[in-house]
């Protein structure tokens, strides 16, 4: 008996201790719920923790609207907030729709359902109606920080319900031309609904906040190009061409970002058009860089490095689908000499022969996937995105940044130079008459043999048939 109270005593004892470990390592050592950062999934935050100022009484009190009114404290608070948040944290909101999908429909459910109303992400598109300047009144513009704000008209195809867009910005064209009837698209804060007509929410406006109004012509007119038809129809925000000219001349700029991967995003893989634009001009491009942005022009030289670009940040990874892109440095042809005057310095740049154009694409051809310098002369498709500033082994000794065009292009075609190709239609059709001549040789002497033998030059022997 005593052996085996021992034996138990022992492992009752073990048994104590085993489970004091466990629970010190399951509180102190795992980490618990609280500690544990909260992991949420792409376009699944609510509204409400990314405006944290948002009351959810003051949310309940706009379900009493009746008309549109432009100094509402969750509206202009809301405007004041948009241009402190990033397109990436703002396009981690939970949406109802997105580019492909129109919400327009979710939100006339929304605007039937009985209830509270409640702020909610949308995306859809339409077409501007008209465009109004809204100032804030004296006793908010402290309170809120922003003197006023753009409220924009917006009809829908599909729908009846009118779509009334608050926001801090519009695009610089819009301000000199007339945008009546541009094609825009809608991402932003569904914040209430107004101007209702009876029972039905047809005719009703809904009042959004966002952080702009995303452009995407459909139409060329004086003031857009068809490159930027182009590019609006594939859905690239051409609005956004207003943030990259203001850094040009300069270095590429976080704000160059987004433009260039919507860019990117919607010209993957070999050229989608049968024409050919017209060749890059390069004084064209250093005179009329800021009037460029968007337009389709054709990159022919030689190509001398290939730069592979791999560390894409997670947030355009994540959005636009895109880890990796190239940037190729051509040298195009030009006539003698260039000089390019820079304008801070006054000293001059010389260029014989050729001139730097740096494009920027998504995919590469078979033969030029694995090399860096691969001196070969090819043609590119592509946009006009911006002038850059850099420092090549040129421009350092001098101390300036040299200023060259940047482009954003579909897949390279490698090239021949002309004076090749002549070359290679001259040998072609040299050999072409050699083969020709061949082959009438060859026949000569087939038919010629055939004679021979059909025709012998002797007589046969004549055999006696004579018996004695």
């Amino acid at each position: 008996m005593y052996p085996l109270f021992k034996i138990n005593r022992v492992v009752l004892r073990r048994a104590c201790c085993g489970s004091l470990v466990a629970t010190f390592f399951l509180l102190f050592l795992l980490p618990t719920a609280d500690a544990q950062p909260t992991v949420v999934n792409s376009n699944q935050l609510e509204p409400i923790v990314m405006f944290p100022g948002i009351d959810e009484s003051e949310v309940r009190s706009l379900h009493n609207i009746e008309n549109w009114d432009p100094n509402d404290s969750i509206l202009l608070y809301l405007v004041n907030r948009m241009p402190l948040i990033s397109s990436y944290h703002f396009s981690r909101i939970k949406s109802l729709g997105s580019r492909t999908q129109d919400g327009i429909e979710l939100l006339k459910k929304q605007l039937e359902q009985a209830g509270l109303p409640k702020i909610q992400r949308y995306q859809t598109v339409g077409r501007v109606e008209s465009i109004t300047r809204y100032k804030v009144r004296e006793k908010d513009r402290d309170l809120y920080q922003i003197p006023g704000y753009f409220a924009v008209d917006i009809s829908h195809p599909q729908s009846k319900i009118k779509l009334k867009v608050c926001t801090p910005v519009i695009p610089d064209a819009w301000k000199k031309n007339d945008p009546v009837g541009q094609r825009v698209g809608i991402d932003g804060l569904f914040v209430y609904a107004c101007d209702f007509t009876g029972d039905s929410v047809d005719g009703a406006t809904a009042v959004f906040a966002a952080p702009r109004i995303r452009w995407l012509p459909d139409r060329v007119n004086s003031w857009v190009n068809e490159g930027q038809v182009w590019l609006g129809q594939h859905g690239v925000d051409i609005g956004l061409f207003d943030q990259v000219r203001k850094s040009t001349g300069e270095p590429l700029k976080p704000d160059d970002m987004e433009s260039q991967f919507e860019i990117l995003a919607a010209i993957d893989g070999p050229s989608k058009f049968e024409s050919e634009a017209p060749q890059i001009d390069i004084i064209r491009a250093h005179e009329k860089a800021l009037s460029l942005s968007g337009t389709r022009m054709t990159v022919r030289g030689r190509l001398r490095r290939i730069t592979p670009i791999n560390d894409v940040s997670e947030k355009y990874r994540e959005r636009f689908g895109i880890s990796k892109y190239y940037e190729l440095d051509i040298f195009v042809p030009i006539q003698g000499k260039l000089r390019v005057k820079d304008v801070e310095t006054g000293k001059f740049l010389v260029f014989n022969n050729n001139f730097p154009v740096t494009v920027r694409v998504r995919s590469l051809p078979e033969e030029l996937a694995d090399q860096k310098q691969p001196s070969v002369d090819v043609q590119v498709d592509a946009f006009f995105f911006r002038m850059w500033g850099y420092y090549s082994a040129t421009s350092r000794r001098s101390d300036v940044l040299q200023k060259s065009p940047m482009l954003i292009g579909f897949e390279p075609v490698i090239v021949r130079p002309e004076e090749t190709r002549q070359i290679d239609n001259i040998i072609g059709i040299v050999v072409g008459i050699i083969v020709v001549l061949i082959l009438i040789a060859l026949g000569y002497m087939y038919l010629s043999n055939r004679r021979k033998i059909s025709r012998p030059d002797s007589e046969p022997e004549k055999i006696s048939l004579d018996f004695e």
